[in-house]
């Protein structure tokens, strides 16, 4: 049975003096995502999940605003580059702490990627990477790996498909026709499966 979260007991974080934090700033953007979807964003980093530490920032629980959850996400949100060794410490510890499927590690800018990782490639079936601005959150790529990761896991209850990103590098070039979307368009395909149904025919990246 996954744990309730009780938002009337989350700590704001506190504000800079340029305003609200990186991380408030993530979780409003992963809010706005999440309600388009008819999912349901919960900021827990202040709260202890299942097993007692505080590992993961924001939970999107699928299909949670209008029923039952179908699947859950969580989001690490990190200001300061980690090794990648650490990342997937991270990342795995949130998952188990938050009773989640698939995990993003949100970092502050490219050069807070972990080096050796790339963003917007999937990792061991249940890992992304996305960086975004510290001074905007901008929400293309958080919108990106959370679209991914939710087909991901709802095609996973529907039949175990096998998923790719190709579809998502080829959104965010339809999407974003600048300097972002070339590189995302012409970045190695290291790790990257297809997103595709049994019949081999490709499984749009809508949500």
């Amino acid at each position: 049975e996954r744990p309730i979260v009780d938002m009337a007991r989350v700590t704001k974080l506190p504000r800079s003096r340029k305003g609200r934090t990186f991380e408030e700033r993530v979780h409003a953007a992963l809010d706005r995502i999440a309600t388009a979807r008819g999912d349901s964003a919960h900021r827990v980093g202040d709260e202890p999940g299942i097993g007692g530490s505080k590992k993961g920032d924001a939970v999107v629980e699928l299909g949670a605003a209008d029923g039952a959850c179908a699947g859950r996400i969580v989001f690490e949100v990190k200001d300061e580059q980690l090794s990648k060794n650490k990342a997937w410490s991270e990342l795995n510890a949130a998952m188990e702490e938050r009773q989640a499927e698939f995990a993003v590690l949100v970092a502050a800018g490219e050069e807070s990627v972990p080096v050796g990782r790339e963003q917007l490639v999937e990792y061991e079936g249940n890992k992304m990477i996305v960086a975004v601005d510290p001074e905007l959150a901008a929400e293309l790529g958080l919108d990106l790996a959370s679209r991914y990761a939710r087909l991901r896991l709802m095609l996973k209850r529907e039949g175990e498909l096998s998923l790719d990103a190709d579809g998502v590098r080829a959104r965010a070039v339809d999407r974003r026709p600048d300097e972002l979307g070339r590189r995302l368009a012409n970045r190695p395909r290291r790790g990257v499966k297809r997103l595709a149904a049994g019949n081999g025919a490709g499984v749009d990246l809508e949500p």
